[in-house]
């Protein structure tokens, strides 16, 4: 039931812990730069940053998982990039 699906699974943890690991040390060096100014700083930055990196991460995943036909995978990749036009469009 699940064969194809190790290095999927194998590949989303590493991301994941490394996604959030950067995000640890961008946070931890932007607020010990000057605590009182920065954390605006640092909210504004971090946020899309995570956006971005959360976009990759499920692209990525979506192109690794082991579809039944190429056509779903089409499709959520279309919606995932008619998602994010949207929001880029909302944004400006």
């Amino acid at each position: 039931m699940f064969q194809g699906w190790e290095n999927f699974f194998m590949l989303c943890g590493t991301a994941a812990a490394t996604l959030i690991g950067l995000l640890f040390v961008v946070i931890t060096l932007g607020t010990n730069l000057a605590p009182s100014q920065a954390a605006p700083g640092v909210h504004v930055f971090v946020t899309p940053t995570l956006a971005h990196f959360s976009g990759v991460l499920f692209v990525t995943l979506i192109v690794l998982a082991p579809w039944g036909s190429q056509w779903a995978a089409a499709s959520v990749l279309s919606l995932s990039g008619l998602a994010s036009l949207s929001h880029a469009i909302w944004v400006l």
